[in-house]
């Protein structure tokens, strides 16, 4: 009688996670590159909210699709700076000639604001091809 207890307690456990895991962890993951931009401002039109106002600003902007144009300020293997002011991570490493001071246009989430670095953060980006 115990065993059999015991037996039908792991089944039932073993039940209830594979349900949990269907309907909570295994759903379809967001492609930023295949939606469109909801937000789609210059570099310093983003971050001005931000810097005045980020407790307003951050349920507006947070989790969005934002098109960015900027200037290019920094370079590094997977993230670039545009005008010192949005850091943007890039899906893949850079593969484009892409050089400081060219103006470019990214789209990617607005992730937030980080006040200890004075940048506004985008990942999941791509670089637009220019129009």
């Amino acid at each position: 009688m115990n065993k059999k207890r015991v037996l039908i307690s792991a089944v039932l456990l073993l039940l209830s996670l594979i349900i949990v895991y269907v309907f909570f962890l295994s759903g379809k993951h967001r492609v930023i590159a295949n939606e469109d931009a909801t937000i789609v401002l210059k570099s310093d039109k983003l971050y001005a909210p931000f810097k005045n106002n980020q407790s307003a600003i951050t349920a507006k902007y947070i989790d969005q699709v934002a098109q960015v144009q900027g200037l290019i300020t920094s370079i590094s293997k997977n993230t670039i700076e545009l005008d010192n002011i949005i850091q943007v991570d890039l899906n893949n490493d850079l593969k484009t000639n892409l050089e400081k001071g060219n103006v470019i246009t990214i789209k990617g989430r607005c992730v937030g604001y980080d006040d200890l670095f004075d940048v506004v953060k985008i990942d999941q980006a791509i670089v637009l091809p220019k129009e």
